[in-house]
């Protein structure tokens, strides 16, 4: 029971990392998406006034050029730009999100499911050479321990939907789950607070509680039948 206690830690660990390594992510992928996606459309200056930046005005580079910041320019007057770009469309936003999505997935499957490959595996060498009892069923339940603390955040939500006493809790439970954000954000849908999530938005929101049960059943299972996926899909590459 301690080591699988002490691996579900390394699982929620691992996912804590996660979120932290997602956030970065999903900031590239969006500056990327935004300079190739989208155009400048004009600026906003603003100078100092008694410590703090005021806009002063808005130009628009389809007015042409921008002659009282050339006048400003001469005089040495002090001043900052701000450009404004236009916004994404609903098919960059969505394929943003859904590549931020899979590839934030990917990476963490492939952090639970090597370190559960390598307790199964080592688990089978102590049965193959120690007589230890085998449990092909460890990784799952690594997996489900590991899940307990997000599905008690899962069942706080649902909880606040009927009675609310927890307004931040969506907060919360989307900072705990961001390495899968948007399909957080699809199944809040419009809602303005916990309490107007549909009961099918509540049904999505339970995905969450998989990845981690399934990746760890997974890798400890192929650690454990010493099936290593890497080693046949490069076997399969140079048989081709």
């Amino acid at each position: 029971m301690k080591n699988k206690m002490s691996l579900a830690t390394r699982c929620i660990v691992s996912v804590l990392i996660l979120n932290f390594l997602c956030f970065f992510i999903q900031m590239s992928f969006t500056l990327i998406a935004v300079g190739i996606g989208t155009t400048p459309l004009g600026h906003d200056v603003y100078v100092e006034e008694n410590g703090e930046q005021v806009r002063q005005y808005t130009h628009y580079y389809a007015d042409g050029e921008d002659k009282l910041l050339e006048q400003w320019e001469k005089e040495g007057k002090e001043y900052s730009v701000v450009e404004f770009r236009s916004d994404l469309s609903k098919s960059t936003s969505f394929f943003l999100r859904a590549l931020t999505m899979v590839f934030s997935l990917s990476i963490f499957i492939a952090m639970i499911y090597s370190a559960l490959w390598k307790q199964g595996d080592s688990d089978n060498n102590l049965t193959v050479y120690g007589g230890e009892k085998r449990d092909l069923f460890k990784g799952l339940k690594v997996g489900l321990i590991a899940t307990v603390p997000f599905a008690a955040l899962y069942l706080l939500l649902v909880i606040n939907k009927f009675v609310t006493f927890f307004p931040g809790i969506y907060g919360v439970f989307k900072i705990a789950n961001y390495y899968i954000f948007p399909l957080i954000d699809f199944a809040y849908g419009a809602a303005d607070s916990v309490s107007q999530i549909s009961i099918g938005g509540l049904l999505i929101l339970l995905l969450t509680l998989v990845p981690v049960p399934l990746a760890a059943a997974l890798g400890y299972y192929c650690g454990n039948k010493e099936i290593s996926i890497k080693n046949k899909l490069i076997y399969v590459k140079e048989k081709k």
